[in-house]
């Protein structure tokens, strides 16, 4: 499966820069990772700096991921220099010392990856946490970082105390919630999905099935989906990549209709047979599953995209 080159990528995404300056500084982190991801770290680095320079909850996200691009270069004391940067600029925001905590803790330092996230749960606000109490407050993102405290304090060997008991009670609520408001949900999923470069394709060749040429909302539509599949208690969800290319082979040699349901559903079940499947979710610093070549966890597997 042929995917978009992470540069070619990465250069798109500098030339969104000139007509959305209200999000300069995402983009310019998120082109900054795509140029790592090919290699010209430099340009990375450069990119990183400018986002560093604005400022805000986006600076501290920018020096975040440069921290995590000179773990990767091996530069230890200049990655360790910009987390000390860091913890001295005092962001107000909780998500930069959130996301130094889970890159800390990606790389087993889980002593320093605690001190982050309480760091991160010190800045949530007093409304934050009241969120977690309400009926959904399992999927706030204050839950989200008071889990990742409990997390490292358990690997770490440390009493749960009652913040992490906390969280327990709200896996519970979850779980109850799940049960009361749906029936019991299937082992697996199997989803028949186009890859990220194949959507343009499809839409060409089939409008009536593929309305529109939108890769980036047709993959965050499909991973919100799959989250809710999860999150519904789905246990597994495998994901069956189709290409134009296959399709077509397939409706030629078996004199059937594309945009009929049931010759997908036969396609993919071919597909199954030939061993070309995905499960969801990958690991985090695996390839995404949508074929862009990039980390699923900087792809969508992001937190914001939660």
């Amino acid at each position: 499966m042929r995917t978009k080159p992470a540069a070619a990528i990465a250069a798109e995404l500098e030339a969104e820069l000139e007509h959305y300056p209200d999000e300069r500084g995402q983009i310019l982190v998120e082109a900054a990772e795509a140029w790592h991801q090919a290699g010209d770290h430099d340009r990375a680095i450069a990119l990183l700096t400018q986002a560093i320079a604005l400022g805000g909850e986006d600076g501290g996200n920018a020096r975040v991921e440069l921290v995590e691009v000179l773990f990767d270069l091996d530069q230890i004391e200049q990655a360790q220099a910009q987390l000390d940067e860091l913890r001295h600029q005092r962001p107000s925001s909780p998500t930069p010392y959130h996301l130094a905590a889970e890159l800390l803790e990606d790389r087993g330092q889980h002593q320093q990856a605690l001190t982050w996230f309480n760091m991160a749960v010190a800045r949530l606000t007093e409304q934050e946490m009241a969120d977690r109490d309400t009926e959904f407050g399992f999927l706030s993102y204050a839950n989200n970082i008071v889990a990742g405290r409990r997390r490292v304090r358990h690997a770490l060997g440390i009493p749960p105390d009652e913040l992490d008991e906390s969280v327990q009670a709200l896996s519970e609520q979850a779980e109850d919630l799940a049960r009361a408001l749906t029936p019991p949900a299937p082992r697996e999923v199997r989803v028949l999905f186009w890859p990220r470069n194949e959507i343009p394709r499809a839409h060409e060749a089939w409008p009536r099935l593929v309305e529109h040429a939108e890769a980036d909302t047709i993959i965050a539509e499909r991973e919100a989906a799959n989250r809710e599949l999860s999150e519904a208690g789905i246990a597994r969800i495998t994901m069956v990549p189709l290409t134009t290319a296959k399709l077509l082979e397939f409706t030629t040699r078996t004199e059937s209709d594309p945009t009929d349901e049931d010759t997908r559903l036969a396609c993919m079940n071919e597909i199954l047979e030939e061993g070309g499947t995905v499960s969801w979710p990958p690991a985090r610093n695996a390839p995404c599953w949508c074929g862009s070549a990039i980390k699923y966890k900087k792809c969508c597997g992001r937190p914001h995209l939660d």
